[in-house]
């Protein structure tokens, strides 16, 4: 827009976004075209964020998009926090969660469970199929007989189990395991 015209840089993008913006624009000039999310500083003094596109179309003249992208950016972030806030709660509490997909027996684990079993997160949760040499053998008939009669029925269990560990220990855990449904009433998953 006019009001934009003869401003530099660092009028338009707070000092975080500069080199990015330069870095965009050097892209643009050497390729002809550019996209790119950017702080900019609004006419207000607040930061807004903007998603821009832009091509060029002659050798003087350009053609660019913007979207202004600032809620989508805060909601991002309030569910980053949202996150660390729940993963924080989980470790102090020492509360694990997880989900179990019933199509794929793919397990999912907060990273609080990961430290109860003492296994990495950064290395994908052993499948369901490989769960029975987390627990004693009566702990894991307990286990599957619940997991299998909340995926009949959606009731959901409470259980005590005895953890087997790697190094020949044994803990104690207590379970809580409740349906997911589908839009026709069919339990798709289990979590708890």
């Amino acid at each position: 827009s006019a009001e934009l015209r003869g401003m530099s840089i660092s009028e338009i993008l707070p000092p975080e976004s500069q080199q990015a913006g330069m870095e965009n624009f050097e892209h643009l000039i050497a390729t002809g075209r550019s996209f790119g999310e950017f702080a900019f500083i609004h006419a207000s003094g607040n930061i807004r964020y903007w998603r821009v596109s832009a091509a060029r179309l002659s050798e003087t003249r350009f053609l660019g998009f913007v979207e202004d992208i600032s809620e989508r950016k805060q909601a991002d972030e309030e569910f980053r926090k949202n996150e660390e806030d729940l993963k924080e709660s989980q470790r102090i509490a020492h509360v694990g969660s997880w989900r179990l997909d019933i199509a794929s027996n793919e397990v999912i684990w907060s990273e609080e469970l990961y430290r109860m079993y003492g296994f990495d997160p950064a290395v994908p949760p052993p499948p369901y199929t490989e769960h029975q040499k987390l627990f004693t053998p009566e702990s894991w008939v307990n286990l599957s007989t619940a997991l299998a009669h909340t995926t009949d029925t959606g009731i959901p269990y409470e259980l005590e189990l005895e953890t087997a560990r790697d190094d020949g220990s044994n803990g104690w855990m207590w379970v809580h395991g409740e349906a997911v449904l589908d839009s026709k009433g069919k339990t798709i998953s289990l979590r708890g």
